[in-house]
């Protein structure tokens, strides 16, 4: 199928979607976990401190405020992470290939990110006891007594993965065009949230021409952390 048959077909269904009512319903029935916004308020913080020269620098900031705002802000996803998941059962097929692995990608991401937050707070709660004020010196204990540092390393290659593939899709033919037809129709039926989220990272991205230098600062100064936190940690994972 051509490029532009996907597009016909991508345009033709988003004016078919159902409503997300039923999507948002479900998220909202999901145990809600407020000590999380406190342990991913804090992790924000952290970011925002750590790539102040990144924020700073224009070439840099819109890609930057998409990774603090949209994914690891303190805020409720789970309908966007709802949408995400109903979305790509209905429409894998529409996809290019490099937005299906995007996507598939953002999936696996949410699920450990979940898992290992999950983690963090029950040990800073349960033997650090941790109630609503997280310190660097807590939270790096935390890191220490979960002793997961091939996990959190992965965690750190998928967030450099999407980067990536997010980069790549500035560089595929139509997906802007597509991004900017599909609006209107996906807005109408109710699946805004999840486009303007898609959006705003292939915009961030687009306005760098180019975002090497960007991921290799994140991955490093993030994988220098998780060595500082969990030193002598004896395990094999490689990137």
């Amino acid at each position: 199928m051509s490029t532009i048959d996907k597009l016909r077909e991508t345009i033709t269904f988003t004016h078919n979607l159902e409503s997300p009512e039923y999507i948002q319903e479900q998220a909202l029935l999901l145990d809600r976990k407020d000590h999380l916004d406190v342990l991913r308020a804090w992790q924000a913080r952290r970011l925002a401190k750590t790539y102040t020269d990144l924020l700073a620098n224009p070439r840099y900031t819109r890609a930057c405020r998409f990774f603090l705002d949209d994914v690891y802000a303190a805020k409720d996803f789970r309908q966007r992470d709802e949408e995400i998941r109903h979305l790509y059962e209905i429409i894998h097929h529409f996809l290019p290939d490099i937005i299906l692995k995007l996507v598939k990608t953002v999936i696996e991401l949410n699920d450990l990110t979940q898992s290992l937050d999950e983690e963090l707070w029950t040990v800073m709660q349960n033997e650090l006891e941790v109630i609503d004020k997280i310190t660097m010196d807590l939270y790096v204990a935390g890191y220490r007594l979960c002793d997961n540092y091939d996990e959190r390393a992965y965690q750190i290659e998928l967030i450099d993965q999407i980067g990536h593939m997010v980069n790549l899709t500035t560089k595929v033919p139509m997906i802007a065009t597509t991004l900017k037809v599909v609006r209107g129709p996906v807005t109408r039926t109710g699946w805004g949230e999840l486009h303007d989220w898609i959006e705003r990272g292939f915009l961030a991205f687009q306005y760098m021409h180019g975002a090497k230098e960007f991921l290799a600062t994140i991955h490093d100064r993030e994988m220098a952390f998780l060595a500082s936190a969990i030193p002598n940690h004896g395990h094999s994972y490689r990137k």
